[in-house]
């Protein structure tokens, strides 16, 4: 969405609302599942997207996504929770996370929802709560290399895998899942590639007892631009990398589903925090821009590459000076940014807007000192305010 979109499309909005404020745009949404979508259905026969629940669980998301016809990636109860208030299918409902207790466990087997087990020890408890565990569908979540820093923290390692798998012999069961999630905003297909091919002795030694393949989500947005030199990889260069592995290996899609967990790649950069410029301050060569939303609205600001402008009609041949531009929080390192261009004859009133906020930012925001924020959203049908969870 450009600057001059914005500026028209929250023109009402900022006109009665002095901000901070969300905007969520929902055609983008949709723009982006439906990418996401024809990369992998066109070369895959079973397709499962499930989407995460922790990167936006804004009611007015999550429903939208169930309405496209995604399923549900959860890593809690509470979670868990969630996705069944919102009528997800609980066949089409994964639940993840590092954590699960037994009563969680027991209602998630009594549900028959598919269970990622992410350690030995939450595999005994759902094998002890579990009034039928000849009726699980149990995946196993494998630790992944991660950034270069070793296996990640999450998932079974190659020996904790053998030992689990054991156990499920033991028993007379079989996984009938395994999940391969690499991380988050994953900058490079090569290294999906090479972390996929890493448990790859798994993948084969399993095949032919699995009905699913779960290749988690970590999709990249724009934030990732701020770690690479390049293009941002796209989804298509994902479904081919898993498809050449694939074919590589000889393995044989005949009656198993490919699951993608996405999140960010999906809602990141169609959601966007407005605040209002509030104080100038001019001091010798510093121009100074108080706006009344901080950091605590957009944690990620200098983590991840988040674009920001005024928000203000471009006039012909106009003069451009150097802001310093700042939150609202009473802290000094509450800087949004250092030398942002902006119209010379810039005045309180005036608005920034900052990208790429759909995701955890939005999720993870903290009030402190301040209200909270108001959220809107552009739908086909027109632009509406969002009553979520996260709203008071």
């Amino acid at each position: 969405m450009t600057e001059r979109n914005l500026c028209q499309l929250t023109e009402q909005i900022r006109a009665s609302d002095d901000g901070p404020f969300y905007f969520i745009d929902f055609e983008g949404i949709e723009d982006s599942i439906m990418s996401l979508r024809t990369s992998f259905e066109s070369i895959f026969p079973r397709v499962s997207i499930a989407y995460s629940y922790k990167t936006n669980s804004l009611q007015s998301i999550t429903e939208f996504m169930r309405s496209k016809s995604l399923g549900a990636e959860v890593v809690s109860g509470q979670e868990l929770e969630w996705a069944l208030l919102d009528k997800f299918e609980e066949q089409n409902i994964y639940f993840n996370g590092p954590i699960k207790s037994k009563p969680e466990l027991r209602k998630a087997a009594d549900l028959n929802i598919k269970i990622q087990i992410d350690s030995i020890s939450e595999l005994n408890d759902l094998l002890d709560s579990a009034s039928n565990p000849a009726q699980l569908q149990i995946g196993a979540r494998l630790s992944m290399p991660y950034n270069n820093q070793g296996d990640s923290r999450f998932g079974l390692s190659k020996t904790e895998f053998k030992d689990a798998y054991g156990l499920m012999q033991s028993m007379g069961l079989a996984f009938s899942g395994l999940h391969l999630h690499i991380g988050s905003n994953i900058a490079s297909v090569s290294q999906y590639r090479d972390s996929i091919l890493s448990r790859i002795d798994i993948l084969c030694e399993i095949w032919d007892e699995l009905s699913w393949i779960d290749f988690g989500g970590g999709f990249p947005a724009y934030t990732v631009l701020s770690k690479i030199e390049g293009d941002v990889p796209s989804s298509k260069e994902f479904s081919q990398c898993i498809k050449s592995i694939l074919d590589d290996y000889e393995l044989s899609l005949e009656n198993k589903t490919i699951v993608l967990e996405p999140g960010r790649s999906l809602v990141e950069d169609n959601g966007y925090l407005l605040a209002r410029v509030e104080i100038i301050k001019n001091r010798e060569n510093r121009r100074i821009v108080v706006t009344n939303a901080g950091l605590n609205l957009v944690k990620s600001m200098h983590s991840w590459s988040h674009p920001i402008v005024f928000l203000r009609e471009p006039h012909d041949q106009e003069s451009i000076d150097l802001y310093e531009v700042y939150g609202c929080n009473c802290f000094e390192s509450d800087v949004l940014h250092q030398a942002l261009e902006g119209p010379a004859d810039l005045k309180k009133g005036d608005w920034i807007v900052i990208g790429s906020t759909g995701g955890y930012d939005m999720q993870n925001f903290n009030t402190w000192t301040q209200s909270c924020p108001s959220v809107y959203g552009l739908y086909r049908n027109g632009i509406k305010k969002i009553h979520s969870k996260l709203s008071p």
